[in-house]
């Protein structure tokens, strides 16, 4: 009987010991795999992200090739390049401005990459909690915009810390004490029936409006 009660207390103390070291080691795992997981991410956007301002050929070896380009504008100033989605949307719109640079990108949740800010609405993403996430990341919209004929409503955030801090041309381009325009993100809401999410982006707009 002595022997048996040695025994339940000798394992008794070494059983909270395993059970912590078990515990930190799942924990350490975990944060390894975590780690891995965002590693992974960042180098999948580093081969897949281009930028406002970017040419052509930066798209082209970034996104693919278009499905279809059409000129608008007085003139045909702004081109811009669909990618087109298996339900007759379109996943992407890239629109180039007179000096075939990258001015707008639009896009539907991770398609071309995954945001830095974690920004990704699609289609099915639900108008008010999408607003309320933007708003929660990036602050409250530093302008707005509307469509002509009022069938959709744009709104433009300063870019967040995160994606400044590891997009090092966005970066520079902030810093830049010249300059005439900001990088912002963009969210745009169809209007036409009820409300809907129709595309997130990446633009700019004035720095009187939108200074960082």
């Amino acid at each position: 009987m002595a022997l048996f009660k040695k025994i339940l207390l000798a394992v008794g103390g070494v059983l909270p010991l395993l059970i912590l070291t078990a515990g930190i080691s799942v924990y350490l795992m975990l944060r390894k795999e975590k780690r891995e997981t965002q590693g992974a991410i960042v180098e999948r956007r580093s081969q897949k992200k281009f930028h406002v301002g970017d040419a052509p050929h930066a798209v082209r070896l970034r996104a693919g090739v278009a499905d279809t380009a059409m000129d608008f504008g007085h003139n045909g100033k702004e081109e811009r390049w669909f990618y087109l989605s298996s339900t007759g949307g379109f996943d992407a719109v890239v629109v180039f401005d007179s000096l075939k640079r990258v001015d707008r990108i639009f896009t539907v949740g991770d398609y071309l990459w995954t945001p830095e800010d974690g920004l990704d609405p699609d289609t099915y993403s639900d108008v008010d909690g999408t607003l309320l996430s933007f708003q929660k990341t990036l602050g409250i919209p530093c302008d707005t915009s509307f469509a002509a004929d009022s069938t959709y409503v744009r709104f433009y955030y300063p870019l967040s810390q995160k994606e400044l801090d590891e997009d090092s041309v966005y970066d520079l381009r902030q810093r830049n004490p010249f300059r005439e325009s900001m990088i912002v993100r963009l969210l745009q809401v169809d209007l036409t029936k009820g409300r809907h999410v129709q595309y997130h982006g990446w633009g700019q707009r004035s720095k009187d409006r939108c200074f960082l």
